[in-house]
């Protein structure tokens, strides 16, 4: 699922942007620096970033896993537009991990 999102953000370059950046190191299985070029994209708001780095929690890749903290980076997403934090929340909700 993740993979499809990604792919669907396309190909990276030495000098794409820093989401290109993070999500290109995650499907490398280099989530440290997938963590490192999300992060600030997530502290700016941005809605991508934050779903990709609430998955990153969610699953201990790269950061501590923490359903409470990936629950609330993907609600940030969700409110914020974008499809993937809304499903991932749903997902949340459906298993009860981190959410009331």
């Amino acid at each position: 699922m993740l993979l499809a999102a990604l792919a669907a953000i396309g190909p990276t370059s030495a000098y794409a942007d820093p989401l290109s950046r993070g999500t290109s190191a995650y499907s490398r299985g280099d989530y440290n620096r997938a963590a490192r070029d999300l992060e600030p994209l997530a502290r700016r708001g941005n809605a991508r970033a934050l779903a990709l780095l609430g998955f990153l929690y969610e699953h201990g890749f790269g950061e501590p896993q923490a359903y409470v903290a990936a629950a609330d980076l993907y609600a940030q997403g969700a409110v914020r537009g974008d499809p993937f934090g809304q499903a991932m929340l749903g997902l949340m909700y459906d298993k009860g991990h981190g959410v009331p």
